[in-house]
């Protein structure tokens, strides 16, 4: 069975699950404001097959859920 990939058009507040496939374009950390060494948040852009892009920012508490596979 194939898996159904939504696109990034079709996001909307009515739902919280989405299969998304895409690519990280652009991905940078933003520091703390008092304490520079420690990442206040992880931003990136992600882009779909069509071209369709959006910005998404993990917080700081999400960031160690997520960095080893974004690098």
């Amino acid at each position: 069975m194939a898996l159904h990939f939504h696109t990034i058009s079709k996001i909307t507040s009515k739902s919280m699950h989405w299969n998304l496939k895409v690519r990280v374009i652009r991905l940078w950390i933003v520091p703390d404001k008092f304490k520079p060494e420690i990442p206040y948040s992880l931003e990136m852009i992600l882009q779909d097959e069509k071209g369709d892009r959006i910005h998404v920012s993990l917080g700081k508490t999400l960031i160690k859920h997520f960095k080893e596979n974004l690098y």
